[in-house]
This record gives structure tokens, C-alpha cells and sequence, in this order.
């Protein structure tokens, strides 16, 4: 007799929760009548069976997209719907199926181990996991299958308070926009956060600008598919001071630095471009009035330079804009830690050159330099810098693939 009413009751449920999921709006009404009947009368423990279900129902199919996941379960009102929710799980129709648990572990009994609130499993009220019985009442009630069919579906979950360092999972996605461009959109808010990628390094080809007297690249080939061979191979001959590179210690002070030695954290993190348009060099005066933010760590300068490089086939000049002793002092006192420009040297040319002061006073200070950045796509203002050069042993130079990233 007990085996046919709990037959009878698993099949009456199961009509109930397939109706519902075709009738939302009836739902919606039994909500309301059930939210009624619980205000007017907290304490009673069994009540209106029909009301407690569409209660139930509502909280494991919630279809609001506007409802918290954050629950206060201190406030009276909450311990009443725990309170209910268990009596639903121990008194009703799911008795039978053997559903002991108050039905804040429901929805991840049902769901399995897809957590629609982006929550991990420690987060849960009641830290216990899924029981076998649970499970096989789910599979009576045939909702897994129905669950996993409404893409749409919302299930709700009572959950202890979020941390306020927590970020939920759809504020982590970041979507594609371009191969340079990504965005993020956050379902909670209204706004969009956009980053931009830009690669202010020269390509190395074996026509391109060089300093006097360094010969360019030289791209041979070793191995070709067209010639039978498995794969394509080649060898490249060039300077370590040749297109976009970095300057280390040791490239004017004997026995400084290497290049496979320098900082890691000087080379990456926030960076400010700051625009120079004038015909002369960077000066500590002109930095004094550039109102550049007290602590910054990374400067590059773009300069009427960055316009040449529209060029590829420009020759190489000595007319370029740079920075002055003045200006090297500047950033040294000021606790600069890497310094760029967008030609092929930060010395300038002329009388001012002898004695190299600007390499001298950088390197000494154990000051990164950073030569011949492509600025042209880039407006002043403040970036993230990725400066990667080659990891050469004892080098007193690499080339390097800089980027700038715009958020």
C-alpha cells in the first residue's frame, strides 16, 4: 500500500512540475498566494499543502533575472523560508522519494555539479554533498532531463553572504572583440570595460633602418618545403642593438648588467606616454611642467620621431628628438625605472653627445633604456607596458616585442 501512494505521489509531482514549466504565469500566481498565506500565519508548520508547493516551486524555479543570490539568514523572514523549505522536503510530496534535506541543497542536488551563482562548493550554507538519494529522486521526478533542455532556467540558491573581494563569474569573461580588442560586459551592471592592445615594435626585415656602420638583418633560408624539405627553417643574423631592443648595464658600463639579468618588474607594469612635439630634447625643466603623476615608474616619450617610421624606407638621420642630460637627471630623481623613446638612440647627436651623459646617468642609476618604439598609433596618457626582450646570456643588448595596453 505505502509503495502505491508513494507511486502515486511521485506521479502526481511530476505532472505538477512539468505544468508549471509550461505555465509560468501559473506559477507566478501560486507564488503570490503562498508568499500571502505564509505572511499572515509564520508559525504554522504544515498549512496549506498547495501553497507550500507552489512556494517550493518558486524557489527552485525562480525565473527572475533580477533576484539575489545573497541571502541574510539571520533576518526572521529567512529562517521562516528555511524553515518552510524544510518542511516541504520532509512533510510533502517528496517523503516518499526519500528527500530528507531542508531544500537549500536542492537545486545543486538537481542541477549536479553546475553551479548556476558561480559559487564554489564551500560556499553553501549546508556543506554537505548530494546523497545517492536525492540523486534517484531526481531522476524519478524526471527534472534533470526537463533542467538541462530550459537554457533559460534560473535556480535560485540560499548562500552565506558574498566576500566583498569575490568577483562572479561573468564579470571574469572577457569576450573578443578583434584580435587586438577585448571586452568585457557584466550582466549586473551597465557598463562595458574595453582593452586595446598596441604593438609599438618595428618589424625586423633586412631593409630597415640601422645605426651607422651595423648592418641590418640578414633572414637566410636553411631548410624550405618548396625544395622538398619537411619543414621551414632559417637562420637570422642581426645586432643585438638592431630595431625595437633594450639597453642594459653593461652596454656603456663595463662589467654592469646584463640583459638576462634585468628586473622583470621594471619591464612590465603601468606606464605613461608622454607626448614632446617641440624640436629640441626632452629637458628636467620641460618634465617639471609636464605635471606627470608623483610615483610613476615608466616613461616613454613620443616624439616628431614616431612620424618616420611611415616611412620604411626612410634613411637614417641624426636630426631626431631625445633626451638631455637635464632630462636623465630628471627621471633619475624622480625614480623613473625605465625610460623610452621612438628613435634609434635616447643620446642626442652633436656636442651634447660626448660622454655619452644620458646612456651614463640612465645606466648608472640601473635605469632600463628602451630604443626605437614605433609610437605612432599610440595618444599620450597612461598604459600598461609589456617589454619582453630576448633572454641573451651576457648580452649587453636584445631586441625586443613591446606592447602597450590600453584599458
Amino acid at each position: 500500500m505505502r509503495r502505491g501512494e508513494a507511486f502515486r505521489a511521485e506521479r502526481a509531482v511530476r505532472g505538477e512540475v512539468r505544468r508549471d514549466l509550461e505555465a509560468p504565469e501559473r506559477v507566478d500566481g501560486d507564488v503570490e498566494a503562498g508568499r500571502a498565506a505564509g505572511s499572515i500565519d509564520q508559525d504554522r508548520r504544515t498549512g496549506d499543502c498547495a501553497a507550500g508547493r507552489a512556494h517550493g516551486i518558486d524557489r527552485l524555479l525562480d525565473r527572475s533575472a533580477r533576484r539575489h543570490d545573497v541571502v541574510d539568514h539571520e533576518h526572521p523572514l529567512a529562517r521562516c523560508e528555511r524553515e518552510s523549505a524544510a518542511e516541504l522536503a520532509a512533510g510533502c510530496a517528496f517523503t516518499p522519494l526519500r528527500v530528507d534535506r531542508a531544500h537549500t541543497e536542492l537545486p545543486r542536488d538537481l542541477m549536479g555539479e553546475d553551479d548556476p551563482a558561480s559559487r564554489r562548493p564551500g560556499d553553501a550554507i549546508d556543506g554537505q554533498r548530494s546523497s545517492p538519494d536525492c540523486d534517484r529522486g531526481a531522476e524519478l521526478l524526471g527534472i534533470r532531463r526537463m533542467l538541462q533542455d530550459l537554457e533559460l532556467l534560473q535556480v535560485e540558491r540560499r548562500m552565506a553572504a558574498r566576500r566583498e573581494d569575490e568577483m562572479p563569474l561573468a564579470e571574469r569573461a572577457r569576450l573578443a572583440k578583434d584580435a587586438l580588442d577585448v571586452r568585457r560586459c557584466d550582466g549586473h551592471h551597465d557598463y562595458c570595460a574595453a582593452m586595446r592592445i598596441h604593438d609599438v615594435s618595428l618589424v625586423l626585415r633586412p631593409d630597415m633602418v640601422t645605426w651607422p656602420g651595423e648592418p641590418p638583418p640578414r633572414i637566410e633560408p636553411l631548410k624550405r618545403i618548396s625544395r622538398g624539405d619537411g619543414n621551414n627553417v632559417s637562420i637570422i643574423t642581426l645586432g643585438d642593438h638592431t630595431g625595437t631592443h633594450v639597453d642594459p648595464p653593461l652596454h656603456f658600463i663595463e662589467g654592469g648588467n646584463t640583459v638576462d639579468k634585468l628586473p622583470l618588474d621594471a619591464l612590465v607594469g603601468p606606464c605613461r606616454v608622454i607626448g614632446f612635439e617641440g624640436q629640441g630634447h626632452v629637458s628636467g625643466d620641460w618634465l617639471d611642467g609636464a605635471k606627470i603623476p608623483k610615483g610613476t615608474e615608466r616613461l616613454l616619450f613620443k616624439t616628431r620621431n614616431s612620424a618616420r617610421w611611415a616611412d620604411p624606407g626612410a634613411a637614417f638621420t641624426r636630426d631626431f628628438s631625445s633626451i638631455n642630460a637635464s632630462g636623465a637627471k630628471w627621471c633619475v630623481d624622480h625614480g623613473v625605472r625605465l625610460v623610452g623613446i621612438d628613435y634609434l638612440s635616447i643620446e642626442p647627436q652633436g656636442p651634447e653627445k660626448a660622454g655619452y651623459p644620458v646612456h651614463m646617468t640612465l645606466l648608472r642609476a640601473g635605469v632600463v633604456i628602451v630604443e626605437t618604439l614605433d609610437l605612432r598609433a599610440v595618444d599620450p596618457g597612461e598604459y600598461e607596458l609589456v617589454c619582453a626582450p630576448l633572454k641573451i646570456k651576457d648580452g649587453d643588448g636584445a631586441p625586443a616585442r613591446v606592447f602597450l595596453i590600453e584599458r
